[in-house]
């Protein structure tokens, strides 16, 4: 109580609230002035997997077998559907020829082509020039690819190729590794400018539709906006320092959350502020009262949705590793505005705030809340059941879902990469678009394995050794062309065999490494399983532990758990017929499950401490049950229009034409509603009621 009491006392007079005001505002100018920002510091496709996976340890024996082999691979494709004649093939030998004498070596991206002969093949519709790049983490050096060939194919061919329409002639599509490095890196290209566009206009619609006010919601969205740019500082900071690496999926989910969960705090106190307004003959004790009451329920909030982030550090997987420090910070920074700067500007600003309504009390809880509340309170048990079979039968969407490693299908099929995969699939083996390479060590010379990893069911064709000897350690390096898809699922279950049938040929000795994108998309999809059974046990029982230590009841906490676990469910079930049977996308990203049960599960607590709190804070005046329905009456506004804010702010990330933030996107939203409309406002009270007195055990 004693931070309450001093945060009121600070912000209970116009010197005070401004002496807030003016803090904030200079430590976020100094830190935007003097440090780096986030996005500035920004790495493009940092290592996922760990320095232990199988696929990196074999990818530092390679660079030793073949010092080129570490560069970025890419394939230009030529395609015309009438066929290539003879000119046209002439002017794309000319481009090869070209782009091997003269490569780009102003770009730090330099295109490798050793000699067209060597990297040039054509048949009657097609032709591949094979080109390598250096490897760069730089996403302007990564936009600059595709223009600097398009100039050098409109020197050559009269036209930039690579924009030309399928159906024009003769085009050109840039794949592989490559060009899926350029196409992730274009998507994510001012996305945070738009992500902040678009989550400022949801916030503030459903602001002015809430308070009916055009002061009001200016107050959240300011005090979320300083918090971001004092964060984004501090990270910039510590990433320019390498103390921790950024990467465009973890800013742009960071720009949402922080928004999202930053406003539903500001809301909650803000909603205290207009109920004291009833009972308060001024401002100021209203504001005051209002501090002391929604102070500690939101540091509560942001310190459990912290610790459950902060437990992704277990995590061994790099893009889920990297979410933990930044949205712990930007969710605890949020809370300390919602406690401090946004009282402070309520304060100032005093009866303005409502324009252009007058300074009046709260609404009384709508019509709606009131009859669901007295119909709780006579079937509460009937009611739980019915929610939890509800959820569960909409969970079982979840059981028929599927997962797939293809970073392919992440993109949109308008991407040129994708394009480029899926033309010279028609031609040739898709396999040959990225190999598989298998790098064999052994301290004794080993036998020579390319006839039996050609005669291999899952392999078109296996060229080697390419061999070398490093500190008396025999290296072999085999390239290896599999017959399927070489980013698909069946793919990752072929390379599984492949290497269990080699080894069991080979001296115990003798270690065998696959290298190569089907060989990362299975160390991804083993340390996404390892990551899910460290993880998801973590969660759960911080969660409890948080939850006792908070209310001081183990049987809450347990209901609580539960239920979150039930609208987790719920909405992977429900996203999987809205992304499968009416977008018509085949499986989820590998690791979705993953993400959405981190989010859901710690922002799915939010609503229960809230309405929790108030029930506890009713229960001082009131009798069990009239607490229970008080509390959920007094929240209900104030805790709808939150998650409408943050399911609206998630529903933003489905506008970045990715498949995993589509996905993310759209299980979030359908997951926090539910939380909102179904887990909060039905299923938690019901369960209270319904357990009476042992609701709270061992409080009464």
């Amino acid at each position: 109580m004693a931070l309450e009491k001093l945060i009121s006392y600070a912000v209970n007079s116009k010197k005070g609230s401004t002496a807030f005001i003016l803090f904030w505002l200079a430590l976020g100018g100094l830190l935007f002035s003097f440090l780096p920002q986030a996005s500035q510091q920004e790495v493009q496709n940092p290592p996922s997997l760990p320095s232990t996976a199988r696929s990196v340890i074999g990818a530092s024996y390679l660079a030793k077998v073949q010092p080129d082999a570490n560069f970025l691979p890419g394939v230009l494709i030529f395609y015309d559907h009438d066929g290539i004649g003879a000119s046209e093939k002439n002017k794309i030998t000319k481009f090869a020829k070209n782009l091997s004498l003269h490569p780009l070596s102003d770009m730090a991206t330099t295109p490798k082509v050793p000699s067209p002969s060597n990297t040039l093949s054509c048949n009657e519709k097609l032709c591949t020039v094979v080109l390598e790049f250096f490897p760069t983490d730089n996403q302007a050096l990564l936009h600059n690819i595709l223009g600097r060939l398009s100039a050098e194919l409109v020197n050559t061919f009269g036209r930039n190729l690579i924009t030309s329409p399928l159906t024009n002639g003769l085009i050109a599509r840039l794949t592989g590794p490559a060009g899926i490095a350029v196409d992730t890196s274009s998507l994510f290209k001012n996305a945070d400018t738009s992500l902040l566009i678009g989550t400022t206009f949801v916030i503030l619609a459903i602001l002015v539709l809430v308070y009916r006010s055009l002061i009001l919601p200016l107050i959240p969205l300011a005090s979320v906006a300083l918090a971001y740019t004092i964060v984004s500082s501090l990270l910039g900071a510590l990433a320019k320092l390498k103390l921790l690496t950024l990467d465009a999926q973890t800013i742009s989910i960071m720009i949402v959350l922080m928004f999202g969960v930053g406003t539903d705090y500001a809301l909650l106190l803000i909603n205290r502020y207009k109920e004291n307004t009833a009972s308060h003959l001024n401002l100021s004790d209203a504001l005051s009262s209002a501090v002391q009451s929604a102070t500690r329920p939101i540091l509560l909030s942001s310190i459990s949705v912290a610790s459950v982030l902060l437990l992704l550090l277990l995590s061994s997987y790099g893009p889920i590793h990297r979410f933990a420090i930044p949205f712990a910070l930007g969710v605890l920074m949020t809370a300390v505005m919602a406690v401090t700067l946004v009282p402070a500007l309520l304060r100032l600003l005093g009866n303005i705030v409502f324009v252009p309504k007058r300074f009046s009390a709260i609404e009384a809880p709508d019509k709606l809340t009131l009859k669901l509340s007295t119909y709780l309170r006579k079937r509460p048990t009937l009611f739980a059941a019915t929610c939890s079979v509800c959820l569960i039968l909409l969970g079982t969407g979840f059981a028929m879902s599927r997962s797939s490693n293809n970073i392919l299908e992440t993109l949109p099929t308008s991407a040129q990469s994708v394009q480029g995969y899926h033309l010279l699939a028609k031609v040739d083996s898709q396999g040959s678009i990225a190999p598989v390479n298998i790098v064999v060590v052994s301290r004794d010379k080993p036998a020579n394995l390319v006839y039996r990893i050609s005669s291999l069911k899952d392999v078109l064709g296996a060229t080697g050794p390419f061999t070398a000897n490093y500190h008396n350690t025999y290296i072999e390096d085999y390239s290896v062309i599999l017959k399927a898809d070489p980013f698909s699922n069946k793919a990752i279950t072929a390379l599984q065999d492949i290497l269990i049938r080699l080894k069991s040929g080979v001296a115990n000795s003798t270690k065998i490494y696959p290298v190569g994108v089907t060989a990362q998309n299975l160390d991804t999809s083993m340390i996404l399983a390892r990551d899910s059974l460290v993880l998801i046990p973590s969660i759960l029982a911080l969660l409890f532990l948080l939850l006792t230590l908070i209310f001081g009841s183990p049987i809450l906490s347990i209901y609580l758990v539960i239920s979150v676990i039930l609208s987790y469910f719920a909405a992977m079930g429900a996203g999987w017929f809205i992304v499968h049977f009416l977008l018509g996308i085949n499986a989820f990203t590998d690791g979705i499950s993953l993400y959405t049960f981190i989010f859901l599960v710690s922002l799915g607590e939010d609503y229960n401490i809230f309405l929790i709190s108030r029930i506890y804070s009713e229960a001082k005046s009131s009798t069990f049950q009239d607490a229970v329905v008080k509390g959920l009456s007094s929240t209900s506004l104030v805790i709808t229009a939150a998650g409408l804010i943050l399911a609206g702010t998630f529903a933003v990330l489905t506008g970045i034409p990715l498949k995993i933030l589509l996905e993310f996107g759209i299980i979030m939203t359908i997951g926090i509603l539910i939380d909102t409309f179904i887990v909060r406002s039905i299923l938690v009270p019901a369960i209270a009621l319904s357990l009476k007195n042992k609701a709270f055990w061992p409080k009464r």
